[in-house]
């Protein structure tokens, strides 16, 4: 009852207050009230002598999410009658986050043998993502629109090497774990690629997925 009877002598001993308060529910220390003006899930609020005023110490409330590290691992091992299918992907990510939108560069490095010799792709670019629902926290759930392009090399086992472009255009959805600054991240894109060498171009388009573990700072 501590907490009912603050708030209603704060309503009734002045009409000067920018905010009004109803109560609607009390339980113990809790209560359950309805402002004339907007409120935001995760703040706090302190109730002071003229006004409901934003708590200044934001320590507690807000986690930065300025910057993000994001890596990602594909690793396959199969073999058949006569065939051979092994393949190794790592791609690596920093990003810029300002809450609507975000960018950065991405490194990525295939190794793959298919049963007549290794090889190994080299590609770098970058990405942008527009959030539909502001990444800050402590929204935990953060899904948009995403492109990507990326340029770099093949070398063979045999000698040799090519010029990749890529380019993958989709959607993408990122979960922080239970409110901590790591998260997971999960990309459906449609992907086009060339490959391009001396002796031929080859053109090759199709569905991909992607998933990454993230960590925001």
């Amino acid at each position: 009852m501590n907490l009912f009877a603050t708030l209603t002598i704060l309503l009734l001993s002045s009409g000067s207050f920018g905010a009004t308060i109803t109560i609607k529910k009390v339980k113990g220390n809790s209560a359950v009230i309805e402002m004339s003006s907007s409120l935001e899930v995760g703040k706090t609020y302190n109730l002071e002598s003229d006004a409901l005023t934003l708590q200044t110490d934001y320590s507690n409330q807000f986690k930065s999410r300025l910057n993000s590290i994001s890596l990602g691992l594909d690793v396959n091992m199969m073999s058949g009658n006569k065939v051979t299918d092994n393949k190794a992907a790592f791609k690596g990510r920093y990003g810029w986050n300002h809450r609507n939108f975000e960018f950065g560069p991405i490194i990525s490095v295939e190794v793959y043998d298919k049963g007549f010799g290794t090889n190994t792709d080299y590609l770098i670019g970058g990405y942008y993502d527009y959030n539909y629902i502001e990444n800050k926290a402590p929204r935990d759930l953060i899904y948009g629109p995403t492109v990507q392009l990326l340029l770099g090399n093949r070398t063979f086992d045999s000698g040799g090497s090519a010029q990749i472009t890529q380019g993958n255009l989709g959607g993408f959805m990122t979960w922080f774990i239970n409110g901590s600054p790591v998260a997971l991240r999960t990309e459906a894109t449609y992907l086009y690629r060339r490959v391009n060498s001396s002796a031929s171009e080859t053109t090759l388009s199709g569905a991909s997925a992607q998933m990454y573990l993230m960590y925001y700072y």
